[in-house]
């Protein structure tokens, strides 16, 4: 995992949705795959997709908004 997907990951979480990531980052369309990868890396599920968006899931907040500000 490298920072470009953490920083994307950040950007899922904030906004809610892969689109609005992606827009706010500079994403193409790979950025579903990119999110994959990570969970498989991690081996864990990030996110809970939903019809709306996608949720981070509770276990995983605090890693990923601690770096807010940057």
């Amino acid at each position: 995992m490298n920072q470009q997907q953490l920083i994307f990951i950040r950007e899922i979480a904030r906004t809610g949705t892969i689109r609005g990531a992606a827009a706010c980052v500079d994403r193409t369309p790979s950025a579903t795959r990119g999110l994959k990868s990570v969970e498989n890396e991690l081996g864990c599920q990030l996110f809970r997709r939903i019809r709306e968006g996608m949720v981070l899931l509770p276990r995983e907040k605090p890693c990923f908004l601690m770096g807010r500000g940057s």
